[in-house]
């Protein structure tokens, strides 16, 4: 009988071709005392990303397991993409291992520091790191410290923050190992279309604890093409308030409710410095409207705050 890995590594590809060699190497370099292995799904690139991936599959097999389509199923935002994407045919692992074709790791025990934590503390049912932000087109990088103000604790030589999804910090994927389970292939993804990583976080962290590493161990690319790093922030943060508020409406959960604020404000902040002036009272109005009372008083200090400090 096959050995099944510990680890998955979900891995998704659309011409990613100038960066996919640094994100599987980054995979292969893993340095484990377990097996694990890397699905990477190619959504029919254009460019030469799936022969890339034939070229690693054939010199490891043993981690490379690749999956190509014959059409582009992300574009047509329905069932299909989610399928596939989300299947535990392909996803064997006790944990999954997040990275897409245009991240990469840097640290070749990156897997097993994740492992040896979930494995010691089972209620946490999320390890994330931090990470390095590197902007491709101008060639800068900065580090992503996440929850400066709170103070790591220490067990031993690893450094860790707890975490919930109402702190309002979220990791990137390619920072994060979960535990795998049945939920995640039932979740309604369909609710959210393809932006699903906000509220893909919410429910995993309904089952338990996530955790930060302080540890730096992968690298978030920005650059044009990138599905989030390459859209607007007026774009990301519309984005983020439809996700939340679909969250809302399906869970009615309270607890959402500040978070949402904070996404609606910088979309209104957005809309103003883009000089949609209307539109940014109409969406301030809607979102003082549907806002219990309680919340109205906050709400209104927030906004005088963001003003001032953005402007």
């Amino acid at each position: 009988m096959e050995e099944l890995p510990l680890v998955t590594i979900k891995c998704l590809v659309y011409n990613h071709e100038p960066f996919l060699r640094q994100c599987l190497d980054g995979f292969v370099m893993q340095r484990a005392n377990f097996k694990f292995e890397a699905w990477v799904h190619d959504d029919a690139s254009t460019d030469g990303s799936a022969e890339i991936i034939q070229e690693y599959a054939k010199k490891y097999p043993e981690i490379i397991k690749p999956y190509y389509e014959k059409e582009n199923l992300y574009s047509k935002h329905d069932q299909s993409f989610r399928e596939v994407t989300w299947n535990p045919k392909y996803l064997r692992g006790k944990y999954i291992a997040f990275c897409e074709g245009d991240d990469y790791w840097t640290d070749p025990m990156k897997l097993q520091k994740q492992v040896d934590f979930l494995e010691k503390n089972p209620e946490y049912v999320m390890c994330a790191h931090n990470y390095t932000i590197f902007e491709q087109n101008t060639g800068k990088t900065y580090p992503c410290y996440n929850y400066n103000h709170r103070e790591y604790k220490q067990d031993g030589a690893v450094s860790y923050l707890p975490f919930t999804y109402y702190d309002g910090w979220f990791t990137t994927p390619l920072a994060c190992m979960v535990r795998n389970a049945d939920y995640l292939y039932t979740m309604p993804r369909e609710k959210f279309k393809n932006f699903i990583d906000l509220a893909y976080y919410y429910y995993v962290l309904k089952r338990g604890k996530g955790v930060l590493l302080r540890d730096r161990m992968g690298v978030y690319r920005v650059h044009q093409g990138g599905i989030y790093s390459g859209s607007t922030m007026e774009f990301n943060y519309c984005r983020e308030v439809s996700i939340l508020t679909t969250i809302y409406k399906l869970e009615k959960d309270k607890k959402i409710l500040p978070m949402l604020q904070q996404y609606e404000m910088g979309y209104i902040v957005e809309l103003v410095r883009n000089r949609k002036i209307f539109k940014g009272i109409t969406e301030l109005i809607l979102m003082i409207n549907k806002m219990p009372f309680k919340y109205f008083f906050s709400t209104s200090l927030h906004l005088i705050h963001y003003y001032v400090r953005k402007f």
